[in-house]
């Protein structure tokens, strides 16, 4: 049986960011641990769930159909930290790398893509 698995990227790269207690910066001064903690989780999920698909979807800048409906939303939320900015390309390339598709849609929700039965 099929089991597709769809992971909300922007929820769990900053549950992992901040669950961090101290940076994890490479040489180059890159922060990784957005990166780290957002891996242990997706292999956890991959461990228990078995999934035969996975995808994650990312949101964009871009106002979505949420702001242009309710004026006040996401209005109490800090803005990202350039230290996870810096890492969201990165971890991008890393599910891309592992054949987990990366999906984002400007200005409305998303609709399932066609690989998904």
């Amino acid at each position: 049986m099929d089991r597709i698995i769809i992971i909300d990227g922007n929820s769990l790269i900053n549950r992992a960011y901040y669950a961090m207690a101290r940076p994890m910066i490479t040489r180059e001064g890159i922060y990784t641990q957005g990166i780290y903690g957002f891996l242990n989780m997706l292999s956890k999920i991959e461990e228990d769930y078995e999934p035969t698909h996975m995808a994650v979807a990312w949101d964009l800048k871009a106002p979505t159909f949420r702001h242009k409906e309710y004026d006040a939303y996401k209005a109490g939320r800090k803005t990202m930290p350039a230290e996870l900015a810096m890492e969201l390309p990165i971890m991008k390339d890393i599910l891309e790398a592992k054949g987990i598709r990366n999906l984002s849609v400007e200005g409305r929700w998303l609709t399932m893509p066609a690989w998904i039965p």
